[in-house]
């Protein structure tokens, strides 16, 4: 069996996969909650994304913050990091031009090991060209994921 895959999703493929509001992100996340996927992969999450995920979900609605929380339990995650990456990276990723928290996730991405950023807006999947991991939008990771679990089988 392949290694395991460590992944890292952004902030907008939760926010947009709760709210219904983008198709790839809302078929990445239901397909993660089946639990086929703990041998395969691991969710890393920053708690820069859990807090922003959480703020602008109770913005929408009181509730909404309990779907994140039942995802992630759902998903193969390993929780929430609340250490940052080094500061090096940090800057690292400033360099490389994107802002200041997509710059903080980045470092975070190269920092766990991940293999895959996912995230679903401009300043990640136009700007960020890295050799330490891959940065795919949610339905193209999900297609990565599925051919994975195909030559699993």
């Amino acid at each position: 069996m392949p290694p395991i895959l460590t992944v890292v999703l952004d902030s907008n493929v939760y926010i947009f996969s709760i709210n219904r509001s983008e198709p790839g992100c809302t078929a990445l996340l239901d397909t993660l909650v089946t639990g086929r996927w703990q041998d395969v992969l691991t969710i890393a999450t920053p708690r820069m994304v859990e807090r922003e995920v959480v703020q602008i979900l109770r913005d929408i609605s009181p509730g909404a913050p309990r779907r994140f929380y039942t995802i992630l339990a759902s998903s193969p995650w390993n929780g929430v990091t609340y250490e940052d990456p080094p500061e090096e990276l940090i800057l690292k990723y400033w360099e490389l031009g994107l802002p200041e928290e997509d710059g903080i996730i980045g470092a975070f991405a190269e920092w766990v090991g991940a293999s895959y950023l996912v995230p679903q807006n401009r300043h990640f999947l136009e700007r960020l060209k890295t050799d330490a991991f891959a940065v795919l939008d949610a339905g193209a990771f999900l297609e990565i994921l599925m051919q994975r679990m195909e030559n699993n089988d």
